[in-house]
C-alpha cells in the first residue's frame, strides 16, 4: 500500500509540474522564439494549427508537425511558419509534457503582387506549401494531407501523398474541393519503383492540390489548403500548367531531389535494381545516399 501511495504522489507532482510549467513564446509577427525556464531540460517540441493534447500524438488524425529534439537548449526559433495561422505548441521533456497557454497567431502577408519564374515547394513533414518566386521564398501556407501524412504514395491506397519532382499539369478554377491543381503524379520514378516493389497494384492518380481546408489530414493523398489561399493563388496567372513542384517528405528531402536534377539521366528501372542490390532505399532517383554510392 505504501509503495502505491508514494507512486501516486510521485505522479501527481510530475502533472502538477507540467502543469505549471509552460511554454513561453515571443514574436516578431514572421517567426516565433520559445523558451522554457528550466535550462538542461532536454525537449522535444510539436506544433499543429489546431489545438491538441498528449493523446493526440498517439495517433494523429490533424496535421502535428514534430520539431527535432532541442536536446538541454531552452530556447527555439521556429523561422518555418505561415501568416495569418494559429499556431499551438506542444514539449516533451522528462518531467512531462508542457503546452502553450495561448496559439500563436502570425498577422497576414500578402503574396507579392508579380511573382518572377515561380515554383513550389510542399515539405510534408512541416505541413506546409511555399511559393517561390526569382529564386526566394514569397509566402508559405499550411496545409493538410491524408491519414499516412509521412508516407511516400507506391500505390493506390487513398491515404499517402507522393514525394519527387513533378509539374502543375492541369489548373481547375471549379473543383470538386472548391479550386485545384492537378499535380503530375506518376512520374518516371513513381512508375519505375511502382514497377519494382508493388506491380500487382493500380499505382492511382489524380493528386491535386485543393481546396476544403485544414482542419483535418482528410484527403486521399491530395494536398489541401484553406479556400482563402487557394483563392490567393489564383489570383496569379504565372502559377499555371507547367509550373515547377517538388514534394519532399519523410523519404525524399531538398536535397535529395537536388542531387538527382543535377545527375545524368539514367533508367530509373535499372537504378531501382541497383539501389536494391546494394540494399540502398529503393528511390528509383539519384538521391543523396545513391550519389555518394556511385561517385558524381
Amino acid at each position: 500500500m505504501g509503495r502505491w501511495l508514494i507512486f501516486l504522489c510521485l505522479l501527481l507532482a510530475k502533472l502538477s509540474l507540467a502543469r505549471e510549467v509552460g511554454l513561453q513564446w515571443a514574436s516578431d509577427g514572421q517567426n516565433v522564439l520559445l523558451s522554457w525556464d528550466r535550462p538542461g531540460l532536454e525537449m522535444t517540441l510539436y506544433r499543429s494549427t489546431q489545438p491538441f493534447e498528449l493523446e493526440d500524438l498517439k495517433t494523429p488524425t490533424f496535421p502535428i508537425c514534430k520539431i527535432v529534439g532541442l536536446g538541454m537548449a531552452n530556447t527555439y526559433l521556429d523561422n518555418r511558419l505561415a501568416p495569418d495561422t494559429d499556431y499551438f505548441y506542444a514539449g516533451s521533456t522528462p518531467d512531462g509534457w508542457w503546452f502553450t497557454a495561448d496559439p500563436v497567431h502570425l498577422p497576414a502577408r500578402p503574396l507579392p503582387d508579380e511573382l518572377i519564374d515561380p515554383w513550389i515547394l510542399v515539405d510534408k513533414l512541416n505541413y506546409s506549401l511555399e511559393v517561390y518566386s526569382d529564386g526566394r521564398i514569397a509566402k508559405r501556407y499550411p496545409i493538410a494531407l491524408g491519414s499516412s501524412p509521412r508516407k511516400r504514395k507506391l500505390h493506390q491506397d487513398r491515404a499517402s501523398t507522393p514525394e519527387g519532382r513533378y509539374e502543375i499539369c492541369g489548373v481547375q478554377p471549379k473543383a470538386t474541393f472548391y479550386k485545384a491543381y492537378d499535380v503530375s503524379y506518376p512520374n518516371q520514378a513513381d512508375r519505375a519503383r511502382h514497377k519494382l516493389l508493388a506491380p500487382k497494384t493500380p499505382i492511382g492518380g489524380e493528386i491535386q492540390i485543393h481546396g476544403g481546408g485544414i482542419e483535418d489530414n482528410w484527403t486521399w493523398g491530395c494536398i489541401a489548403m484553406r479556400n482563402q489561399d487557394l483563392d490567393e493563388l489564383f489570383r496569379h496567372p504565372e502559377i499555371a500548367r507547367g509550373t515547377v513542384l517538388w514534394i519532399v517528405g519523410s523519404e525524399l528531402s531538398c536535397q535529395d531531389l537536388e542531387c538527382d536534377e543535377q545527375a545524368p539521366a539514367i533508367d530509373p528501372v535499372e537504378l531501382g535494381h541497383w539501389q536494391r542490390r546494394c540494399k540502398l532505399p529503393v528511390s528509383c532517383l539519384r538521391d543523396k545516399a545513391t550519389r555518394a554510392r556511385q561517385g558524381p
